[in-house]
């Protein structure tokens, strides 16, 4: 992708297989810190070719909650998290919601297992 044509690329939502897609161009640049309870990374966008950096926090981590359970639940971080890391590139994309400060709508599912 050429340098100005980044800049240029519409905000939007990917598709099913196209987050899939991103999120298998993504993992490489994802570090999961269990120690320390937190999943970061830094990376450029697949998508609009923007550097990015994100932080999941257990705030983001999908939990699996059993039925019928009313509490919040708690991350065990010694299991499988799963979570979505997001393009949270600072360039700006025609077309981005006005709730949403950063990224070019792009993100995908990821999974770590211990």
């Amino acid at each position: 992708m050429a340098e100005n044509d980044t800049a240029e690329k519409p905000w939007r939502e990917l598709t099913r297989e196209e987050r899939l897609a991103w999120a298998v161009n993504i993992a490489s640049h994802v570090e999961v810190d269990r120690e320390n309870r937190i999943i970061s990374a830094a990376a450029t966008c697949p998508n609009c070719g923007h550097g990015f950096s994100a932080t999941v926090t257990d705030a983001d981590i999908l939990v699996d909650v059993e039925r019928g359970v009313r509490d919040s639940p708690t991350v065990d971080w010694s299991g499988t998290l799963k979570f979505t890391i997001a393009c949270g590139c600072a360039e700006g994309h025609p077309g981005r919601p006005s709730e949403v400060s950063h990224g070019c709508g792009a993100s995908g599912p990821l999974k770590d297992v211990p």
